[in-house]
């Protein structure tokens, strides 16, 4: 998944960026160096969410280097040559990542202090990954395109992507047509509300306790065989599911229940004297009912306090009115996700967390990109309107958005594919929260301030 998402990422700001794209393809791979080194020396134990982690943080790394991009292409395009349009796009973008990377490096370590220990594994690769993006982002691409910015074959801007008919331009009223943002929030809402009334949230044995066995068996069965000798050897009520795994066979079972360890124990000889089962094929995990409620109990703290910590952040380094909007779209996109993970019945798991907290920053990292441009052109226009002001940042940043948008959904689009029934999970999480998190951030996050500041 690592590899495969980074080669799409990589051919995308290439041919989206030309030169720019092959020093940011440079910045990725200098930043897998630095990362590999600090991953032998600190040393970390690498597990199957913390390596989700490390893939995310390829999409960080990558929208670092998307911001000062952008920038570099508006001076160029403004007549600049491409030394002075380099040292202003690093000196205008550079407080922007600054302030991104912060809100994800805040949400990692309060992940880190609060969260259950798969989370932690996660958080603690997600924040050493962005500090490690953050350097190669800043000073080396920077040292690069400083080294070769005289060189004949990059003064044409058509090789920075920056010519006049490569540019995307937008003419979109945002503030205008916030009712119909709102009202489309709404209903979305609305029918993830019903489905919370109706259907409630799958919750898995990572919260309620209980006993997950995963069996490959030798001779063909179905869920209704499975469940016979299974209540025959002690278990109530199990819920059993057939399961793809590759190395179990084509003939595997899952079986989730309240039974205890010792219950458990009766399983495996009921089901090797009646179907046989492959070698290596029978995998028990046991949960206790207390260790679920620590489990959820750590992940609502974890939430509540990261939505505090930021909203400080976003008071002091903006002004306390633009916190507002943060923490309305932050709750949008949470109960977005909740509602679709409600309606499709999918199970919350603990990894199920690690993905809606990263959400949380996600959304965050996009909405500070765009509050942060906002702050930028109050000053530069001091007869304009607000919601003016609002339309023409967000015509700004739009294309960076949407560009940042897809190189992150190819990273999770290629972790749903490759990562295995372990990870697909969270990966779905991740993909509702990517989509739901681009559209707050532009729809939601930017009306709710401009009505509130008008």
């Amino acid at each position: 998944a690592g590899i495969v998402g980074l080669i799409i990422v990589c051919l995308f700001l290439v041919a989206y960026y030309r030169f720019l794209g092959l020093v940011a393809v440079l910045g990725l791979s200098l930043y897998g160096v630095f990362l590999f080194a600090l991953i032998k020396l600190i040393p970390i134990t690498m597990t199957l969410p913390g390596i989700a982690g490390l893939i995310l943080t390829i999409g960080v790394a990558a929208d670092s280097n998307i911001v000062i991009f952008e920038r570099i292409k508006e001076e160029v395009r403004a007549g600049r040559s491409l030394g002075s349009a380099v040292a202003a796009g690093y000196r205008k973008g550079i407080a922007t990542i600054i302030d991104a990377n912060v809100i994800t490096l805040i949400t990692a370590f309060i992940l880190f202090a609060l969260a259950t220990a798969n989370v932690k594994g996660f958080a603690f690769t997600l924040g050493v990954g962005t500090i490690a993006s953050l350097f190669t982002a800043v000073v080396f691409t920077q040292a690069f395109l400083g080294l070769f910015g005289r060189a004949r074959f990059i003064r044409s801007p058509a090789a920075l992507g920056a010519s006049p008919e490569q540019r995307v331009r937008w003419h979109f009223d945002f503030s205008r047509l916030s009712k119909y943002f709102f009202s489309l929030s709404g209903c979305i809402l609305l029918v993830g509300a019903l489905g919370f009334a109706t259907k409630q949230l799958n919750l898995g044995i990572d919260f309620e306790g209980g006993s997950r066995i995963t069996v490959g068996l030798q001779q063909q069965a179905n869920v209704d065989d499975v469940r016979t000798t299974v209540e025959s050897a002690g278990i109530d009520t199990p819920e059993i599911t057939e399961a793809s795994n590759a190395q179990l066979g084509t003939n595997v079972f899952q079986i989730d229940s309240k039974a205890s360890p010792e219950e458990v124990q009766s399983v495996q000889p009921a089901l090797q004297s009646e179907y046989g089962i492959v070698e290596n094929g029978f995998n028990a995990t046991t949960v206790g009912a207390t260790f679920g409620e620590q489990v959820a109990r750590s992940a609502v703290y974890a939430i509540v306090f990261s939505l505090l910590v930021i909203c400080g952040y976003v008071a002091f380094r903006f002004e306390p009115k633009y916190a507002v909007p943060v923490i309305i779209a932050v709750i949008h996109d949470i109960l977005i996700a909740g509602g679709v993970y409600s309606l499709t019945g999918r199970e919350v798991t603990s990894g199920t967390v690690a993905a809606f907290l990263t959400i949380l920053g996600y959304s965050l990292y996009d909405t500070v990109i765009v509050f942060d441009r906002i702050r930028e052109n109050v000053p530069r226009l001091p007869r304009a309107t607000f919601s003016q002001i609002v339309n023409r940042s967000m015509s700004e940043v739009l294309t960076r958005s949407l560009i940042t948008g897809l190189s992150s959904v190819f990273l999770v689009s290629v972790l749903y594919v490759f990562g295995g029934t372990t990870l697909q999970d969270f990966a779905f999480a991740m993909m509702i929260g990517l989509l739901s998190g681009t559209y707050s951030s532009i729809f939601i996050a930017s009306p709710v301030l401009t009505h509130w500041k008008e």
